[in-house]
């Protein structure tokens, strides 16, 4: 697939790839139950297997990192419920409800499990 998209873009084009990190934090706690585990997800990579593919094939990095998403506790604990349903995560669950309702709504800055990458077809002279 990146193969594809770096032919298809034209000199000085830029492609941003947004994709689940096989070898996220979030992977390992959820394992099967993992959120991005979709039949659409043909292929599934990690930051370094991407970083592997683009050295491979010659294709100009310019950034690939993971992308954390504005999260509240709230949200966190309702995904760990629905996705994963171990007695640890019914603790933490019951812990957070304790917590008062004005700090469960504050925002975070969590990695979910994607990374981002962008490349930059370079300039023909």
């Amino acid at each position: 697939l990146l193969r594809i998209i770096w032919k298809l873009l034209e000199p000085g084009g830029v492609a941003f790839v947004l994709t689940p990190n096989f070898r996220s934090i979030s992977s390992k706690i959820f394992g099967t139950h993992w959120p991005h585990r979709k039949e659409e997800h043909v292929c599934i990579y990690s930051s370094q297997s991407l970083k592997r593919q683009c050295d491979r094939y010659k294709i100009n990095v310019e950034m690939i990192k993971p992308l954390p998403k504005p999260l509240n506790l709230d949200y966190m604990i309702n995904q760990l419920q629905h996705y994963h349903s171990s007695y640890f995560i019914k603790a933490i669950s019951w812990i957070c409800s304790k917590v008062p309702a004005i700090f469960r709504s504050l925002i975070f800055r969590v990695p979910m499990g994607e990374v981002i990458l962008v490349i930059r077809k370079p300039l023909q002279s």
